[in-house]
């Protein structure tokens, strides 16, 4: 692992990118962001990003970009998952263009992480079964004691309704943090936004919802059902 510059941060963010990977370390100075970089080889440890995850305590964002399925192998993907785990001061996660036997992994790890704030997922999956497997991690996840989300940005996963129903079960579990919502360009219809307006019951501190670029028709039920929840939230 090749360091072009020296860490010197006291918020730090951590960018996975492609096969070869970008590892962005930066720091927080004067409202401006400034970044030093480390570069993952092919031949890099996995397992050792995890194990600097896990002991990190400045770590604040992690930013995965790309993971493909054979990047450092099993063993490797479950130390890195591990390492994620232990950390105790990661409070924004980005996961972007990862498989769904990558984010299952991802997710499991991050139900851990009770000081998680704010989720951004987009890009993931193929559709399909995978694409309801994968939503069905997500409502996992959610449940499981990420109790002070304040943002969920779904935008542009191809969510459609059976991904709706996979994961709704974990929004009621979310409660009155939630407070942004984003789930634009998702190929919901009409199923799917009934599904969501009765997950969104308990998101009683919901501020921001995006539902823009779905394919649910404007005499939907669901939609009705919203206009409704809406005016009493």
């Amino acid at each position: 692992m090749r360091r072009m510059r020296p860490i010197s941060a006291w918020r730090i963010l951590l960018l996975l990118s492609t096969t070869q990977g970008l590892l962005g370390v930066g720091r927080e100075e004067l409202n401006a962001w400034w970044y030093d970089f480390f570069q993952l080889g092919e031949d890099d440890d996995l397992g050792w990003l995890g194990y600097f995850i896990g002991k990190s305590v400045k770590l604040q964002c992690l930013d995965i970009q790309y993971l493909p399925e054979d990047d450092g192998g099993e063993q490797q993907m479950h130390a890195f998952s591990d390492g994620i785990a232990r950390n105790q001061s990661i409070q924004k996660v980005v996961i972007d263009n990862v498989s769904n036997n990558r984010f299952a992994a991802i997710a499991r790890a991050l139900g851990n992480l009770s000081q998680l704030e704010e989720l951004v997922f987009k890009r993931n999956f193929n559709g399909g079964r995978n694409n309801v497997n994968g939503f069905t991690a997500l409502g996992t996840l959610l449940e499981s004691g990420v109790s002070k989300l304040r943002k969920l940005d779904l935008v542009g996963n191809n969510i459609s309704d059976a991904g709706v129903a996979a994961f709704a079960h974990g929004l009621r579990s979310i409660g009155p943090s939630l407070k942004e919502l984003d789930l634009g360009w998702n190929s919901i219809g009409n199923e799917g936004l009934s599904a969501l307006v009765a997950a969104l019951v308990n998101c009683t501190s919901l501020e921001w919802l995006n539902l823009s670029d779905n394919d649910f028709s404007l005499a939907a039920a669901g939609l009705v059902s919203l206009s409704d929840w809406l005016q009493t939230a």
